[in-house]
């Protein structure tokens, strides 16, 4: 089933979380965004476990979010510097 397809499963006054792992361009949060739009939902918070800090992702979603707060748990530089930290 397509994402858009099993968002509008959902009646309006459901809560949903996408969630992704990583935030590399974001068009597949851009298009999930855009699905919670059409399924009427209001969108809370786009939050990214990894946020890469390439393509330009962070402000294409910012964007789409449309005033929603982007919030990222780690950046690809914080993974490296830890990783390179537990190497020593």
């Amino acid at each position: 089933m397509a994402p858009a397809a099993a968002l509008r499963l959902l009646p309006p006054w459901r809560t949903r979380c996408d969630r992704r792992r990583r935030l590399h361009h974001g068009a597949s949060t851009i298009n999930a965004l855009e699905a919670a739009r059409e399924a009427q939902m209001t969108i809370a918070a786009v939050v990214c476990i990894v946020e890469r800090e390439e393509a330009n992702g962070r402000p294409a979603v910012e964007a789409a979010a449309a005033g929603a707060p982007f919030l990222s748990l780690f950046t690809a530089n914080d993974v490296r510097a830890e990783h390179l930290r537990q190497q020593q």
